[in-house]
């Protein structure tokens, strides 16, 4: 058995419990290395957006810092929510990721669970184009990766032409799972690719929390016909999944989760403790 531990960089709004930023960043990268230091096998980085805590809207900035902080420790995303990103971008900065961590990255990718719908607004993007703007974005970035010259896409919703990249990763292929919404179809579509599949659970019990200068309707819960929805759904690490009844994932080697969060104002991070 194989521990990861996730860090999702929540910071707590709430004054008794928020840490200055600068110091929350730092002992959060001080734990890495001590997970490291302890022979974890795996970080995992999730990310989202507009959030009250945080919860790490700059991912390729964290998890660069994370490749350069550590040096033999399998470095993952959980997940990459696709439909923000252009593809080739993502696709460039993956790469790159890859080369400068010496081979040791592990990319989840995923469409955006329908509970944070509050998200696409910031970015100008229709929530239901997300199912194609994973699909093509999964095309858009493995051809990419592998090609060795340039080539042209014309979808549904990009139209690409003389797209090539360079460096490509060190790893081939570079590992890739998917987070796919709980249905057949769908898994079927992302496991139809050949990659590993985890399922992303419609809901889940969630911390409410109120985002600024909002109606005051709790962070993590959309409105449609008088009927709310949490969004929070507890993820795993591609490495290091975790057994859940509510998010049952399948997307790499059989390990156990870890969770961490940074606990003090001393710069100092606590140590993890498996659950």
């Amino acid at each position: 058995m194989r521990f990861g531990v996730l860090y999702d960089f929540r910071n707590p709004a709430a004054q008794r419990w928020h840490i200055p930023w600068a110091d929350f960043y730092g002992a959060t990268f001080e734990h890495m290395e001590e997970v490291e230091r302890l022979g974890f096998h795996a970080l995992s980085l999730c990310e989202h957006h507009g959030d009250p805590d945080g919860y790490n809207p700059g991912l390729p900035v964290t998890l660069a810092t994370a490749a350069s902080r550590t040096s033999t420790i399998r470095i993952g995303t959980n997940i990459i929510q696709v439909p923000f990103y252009h593809p080739v971008l993502l696709a460039e900065q993956l790469a790159v990721l890859d080369v400068v961590s010496g081979g040791r990255l592990d990319v989840g990718l995923g469409q955006v669970g329908p509970t944070f719908d509050m998200e696409f607004p910031m970015f100008g993007v229709n929530p239901r184009n997300r199912p194609s703007m994973l699909d093509e974005g999964l095309d858009i970035m493995t051809r990419a990766w592998r090609s060795p010259e340039p080539f042209s896409h014309h979808g549904k919703r990009w139209r690409l032409d003389d797209v090539w990249l360079n460096p490509k990763p060190l790893q081939d292929p570079l590992p890739v799972w998917v987070v796919a919404a709980f249905s057949e179809k769908a898994m079927d579509r992302v496991a139809g690719r050949g990659l590993d599949v985890g399922a992303q659970a419609a809901t889940s019990s969630a911390s409410p929390a109120v985002r600024p200068g909002s109606s005051g309707a709790p962070r993590g819960t959309r409105h449609a016909k008088g009927r709310s929805e949490p969004t929070t759904t507890p993820r795993s690490t591609p490495s290091a999944p975790a057994t859940s009844p509510t998010t049952p994932r399948r997307p790499g080697p059989n390990t156990a989760k870890v969770s961490s969060t940074p606990s003090t104002t001393s710069g100092r991070a606590s140590t993890p403790t498996a659950r």
